[in-house]
């Protein structure tokens, strides 16, 4: 089963120009067909929302260029606050600080030689 770390993988590509929109289009329809048995609920929630905006595309309602737009605010993982979380405030900043350590990494092409986001 997709997973939505490998939903985001292909849409990250697909955002960097390293697939074109039909090879995109291909693969999502190849790989999330049966995302709903999955039990990944962010998975579903992605390819759904991934699947609606290129049905936009596909009848003319969105650009290629608009439709990058609103993929590109999918990229990104959600992180939510659980029950157990407590805040940090400091005189500067809060922090949300959870209870468990939550780890994710980003894509190789956004981070820089000294492990900095690189943006634009």
């Amino acid at each position: 089963m997709v997973t939505a770390s490998e939903i985001r993988q292909q849409l990250l590509s697909f955002l960097a120009k390293g697939i074109d929109l039909d090879d995109f289009e291909d693969w999502i329809a190849q790989n999330t067909w049966d995302v709903h048995r999955s039990g990944d609920l962010e998975a579903e929630q992605l390819a759904y929302s991934i699947e609606l905006f290129l049905s936009e595309q596909s009848s003319g309602h969105l650009s290629e260029s608009d439709l990058r737009s609103e993929l590109s605010l999918l990229s990104s993982p959600r992180i939510e606050i659980q029950p157990g979380a407590w805040m940090l405030e400091s005189g500067s900043s809060n922090q949300v600080m959870p209870d468990q350590i939550l780890a994710w990494s980003l894509p190789s092409q956004f981070v820089g030689k000294e492990g900095g986001v690189v943006s634009g």
